[in-house]
């Protein structure tokens, strides 16, 4: 018989029958020998670097008695704070910022690795204010769910937007839905009208929005075959489910001297359904603080001119339209399509504030796709974006929309009559709604018009270098939020000792 005694170098020394040989030969491999017990297992990285509720993936080497490195799978813990990890080594980080000491723990076979990670605040302090949009909870019939921050980016009303947000946890109590809007940021909001859209449409089919307002019927959801990232990093398992584990930029300083380390990019891979010539993608995802961060950054620099640039936007389609366009080409995330002439756009996926994940569809014109798998390409600023999933669906489903108006005339039409709302204050809605038809499901979405003023102090002397530089363009948009980016991660690093 074969006696597998794991610490010794005897492990096919005790054989009783010939029979034995060729089970021990076998078996071998699955013997722990005292030259591969492990010894230590190594985390990497470490210290890792992250923004409050922001996410890095931990890996885990394990190193033998012999000095060889062997491929583990740990148990994954969080000993001293800081945030929570996932079974794969996903780590996310509280809104606390801090350097939390050897919090993360791998461990296997009694020996434990661990790593330290420094959770640093957007503005690089102690987590300065958050600026965004208003927020929408619903009532689930139990309690308040946090639904929706409405018409992101929208931040004068030369920049006023119409969004169309899913209300994932909307329910209809005795044939009424509530909604409670509430200006929770450091800002003041401008609200011109509300509706609630109450969608009706075959079981097993999804409703999203588009960014243009739009809304789509989705069949079946297929997930991709594969997924990289611009690092060369294997993402696949970041995007395949609405679940919460997130893709996000690699916080580590970039050359801002090298064009392609200004934006980070997923590229995704689709089965090709036969025959299809259009598809849509679904994206689920959000903004990082970083990017209302950015915001603040953008407006401080205009100083006591501040208010002479709201003017501008305010009563100037043409710089509204031009400030619009150049958030886009910085801010947005950005779908392209791989076809026989390269990468071609395909659409934008909106702001979406930091505060709840959000639905959003890009359609796909397969008619150029180059042969083969989908080609997908989403670019992004670093730090900018969390890309929690990704799926296509070929086929599309009807649907029928009822719209309920807000009860209170001042909300119920787009007419330049504004709900104003200031910080801390809000207010709640009740729409009745019709019973859906026999057999089918409803879904409910939530219009919303207006637009949003972060309340800074127009205080100061301009930041003249600044304001010059980013009106080079885009592209000299990005160079600097990334060099603002490279100064955070740099004296995060240096109070970390690291």
């Amino acid at each position: 018989m074969l006696h597998n005694i794991r610490g010794t170098s005897t492990c096919l020394a005790r054989l009783t029958h010939p029979v034995g040989f060729v089970m021990a030969t076998a078996l071998f491999a699955g013997c722990v020998t005292e030259s591969d017990a492990l010894v230590r297992i190594s985390v990497s990285p470490n210290p890792a670097t992250v923004l409050t509720n922001g996410s890095v993936q931990f890996t885990a080497t394990g190193r033998s008695n012999d000095g060889e490195t062997r491929s583990i799978s740990p148990a994954w813990s969080v000993a001293n704070g800081g945030g929570t990890i996932t079974s794969s080594g996903v780590f996310t980080a509280g809104s606390v910022p801090g350097t939390f000491t050897s919090t993360v723990h791998a461990k296997l076979e009694g020996i434990t690795g661990k790593a330290t990670v420094q959770v640093v605040s957007p503005d690089g302090g102690g987590g300065g204010p958050t600026y965004s949009c208003p927020t929408v909870y619903s009532w689930d019939g139990a309690q308040w769910r946090i639904d929706s921050g409405t018409f992101g980016g929208a931040i004068a009303q030369g920049l006023t937007r119409t969004d169309i947000d899913n209300l994932e946890h909307a329910v209809a109590v005795d044939g009424v839905v509530t909604l409670n809007v509430r200006s929770e940021l450091d800002e003041t909001d401008y609200i011109d009208a509300l509706a609630l859209l109450a969608i009706d449409h075959e079981r097993g089919t999804t409703v999203a929005p588009a960014s243009d307002g739009r809304i789509f019927g989705l069949g079946r959801l297929s997930a991709p075959s594969s997924a990289t990232d611009s690092r060369g990093h294997d993402i696949l398992t970041r995007i395949v489910g609405a679940d919460g584990v997130n893709w996000e930029s690699d916080l580590d300083v970039r050359d801002t001297s090298d064009v392609t380390a200004l934006s980070d990019a997923v590229e995704i891979r689709f089965p090709r359904a036969r025959h299809a010539r259009s598809a849509r993608l679904l994206i689920t995802s959000r903004n990082t603080s970083w990017g209302s961060e950015m915001l603040r950054t953008f407006l401080t620099a205009h100083g006591s001119g501040l208010s002479g640039w709201y003017a501008r936007i305010d009563g100037d389609s043409t710089s509204a339209r031009e400030s619009g366009a150049a958030l886009a080409q910085t801010a947005l995330l950005r779908v392209s399509l791989w076809t026989a002439s390269g990468w071609q756009p395909q659409g934008l996926i909106w702001e979406v504030g930091p505060e709840v994940l959000k639905h959003q569809v890009v359609p796909l014109d397969l008619r150029d796709a180059a042969p083969g798998d989908i080609r997908v390409r989403l670019e992004t600023p670093p730090s900018f974006w969390r890309i929690d999933r990704v799926a296509i669906a070929f086929e599309s489903r009807p649907f029928t929309v009822t719209t309920v108006k807000a009860a209170d005339s001042v909300l119920a039409n787009v007419d330049g009559r504004m709900q104003t709302l200031a910080t801390g204050h809000g207010f709640q809605l009740a729409f009745a709604v019709p019973e859906p038809p026999a057999g089918k499901q409803r879904t409910y979405m939530l219009s919303s018009t207006g637009w949003y003023r972060i309340n800074l102090p127009a205080l100061g002397e301009p930041n003249r270098e600044y304001l010059r530089r980013i009106a080079a363009g885009p592209l000299a948009m990005r160079r600097m939020t990334v060099e603002l980016r490279n100064r955070l991660i740099r004296r995060a690093q240096q109070e970390g000792g690291t």
